[in-house]
């Protein structure tokens, strides 16, 4: 369904949880039968490669599984729904994008949402139907598909996942469109402060220890930077411009950086000039 630029397996040690993997399995099937290209996205991704394949801790419970569906048309987007629910394993929630996976107790649903982007996109924007009043940025999703990587659940799953470096992609447009929440600036910094330690650490000490001395081996700050560098490397010219869209409005890192800090430190106000470090040395990899 797209050509991998990295295979990873789940550490045994760190197994999925078995709802979790369920929802994989039948979303896969589905896409395959239908011949769908997908990502899984968002936290669930995140999460996946950081702390299962990489053994990171991560800090945010994951209540629900995004996967961004590429299609050409709402009726293409709605066959793929309606395949899922025809599986007998969800049902429909109140919004197009949102289904739940059944359970005993409808407070124990869990949320999967699906995510069109794509040919259906008109200029990187999505309006959902009907009333067509709702939209929604898909910027740099295209280049994440391209840019995706796949990972071996076990030996009977193998899932498309969105790469650390596209996630940091995405959660940079999702801070844009979504100014105040801490969400996604938490989620970003996660990745950022982190990204040395996923599978990383030869690259800085031989392709890339370019960015590791000039930081002063700080393992952190070239981490931030080789993401950057990565996140660079996926993006289309035009997603690139779009990005640096973003940061000509010259607080936009500010802003993400005190989220981040408020969140994460809320009892270390000091801690923000350390978090600015970070972002900045990832803002300037990325958007040279």
């Amino acid at each position: 369904m797209t050509n991998f630029l990295n295979h990873y397996t789940i550490d045994q040690n760190r197994p999925l949880d078995p709802t979790t993997r369920n929802v994989l399995s039948i979303v896969n099937r589905v896409a395959i039968e239908l011949d769908c290209p997908y990502i899984l996205v968002g936290a669930t991704a995140r999460d996946l490669l950081l702390f299962h394949v990489f053994g990171i801790p991560v800090t945010r419970a994951t209540l629900d599984i995004d996967f961004a569906l590429a299609v050409d048309s709402w009726e293409r987007f709605q066959q793929l729904r309606d395949g899922l629910l025809a599986t007998g394993s969800f049902e429909e929630g109140t919004v197009l994008h949102r289904i739940f996976l059944k359970a005993p107790n409808v407070l124990d649903r869990i949320p999967i949402d699906l995510i069109p982007f794509g040919a259906i996109a008109e200029a990187d924007m999505i309006s959902w139907p009907p009333e067509q009043d709702t939209m929604m940025t898909v910027a740099g999703f295209e280049d994440v598909l391209a840019a995706a990587v796949s990972v071996q659940v076990d030996p009977e799953l193998t899932v498309p996942v969105a790469s650390l470096a596209g996630i940091a992609v995405l959660k940079l447009f999702a801070c844009h469109e979504r100014p105040n929440t801490d969400k996604d600036p938490v989620d970003l910094y996660r990745i950022i402060s982190t990204y040395a330690d996923a599978g990383n650490m030869d690259r800085l000490y031989e392709d890339e220890i370019d960015l590791l001395e000039e930081v002063g081996h700080d393992l952190e700050l070239a981490g931030a930077a080789l993401l950057g560098l990565d996140a660079r490397r996926l993006c289309s010219p035009a997603t690139a411009v779009k990005l640096r869209e973003l940061f000509v409005e010259t607080d936009f890192a500010e802003k993400i950086a005190e989220r981040i800090r408020v969140s994460r430190f809320p009892l270390d106000p000091e801690r923000l000039g350390r978090v600015y470090q970070q972002m900045s040395r990832f803002t300037e990899q990325l958007i040279q």
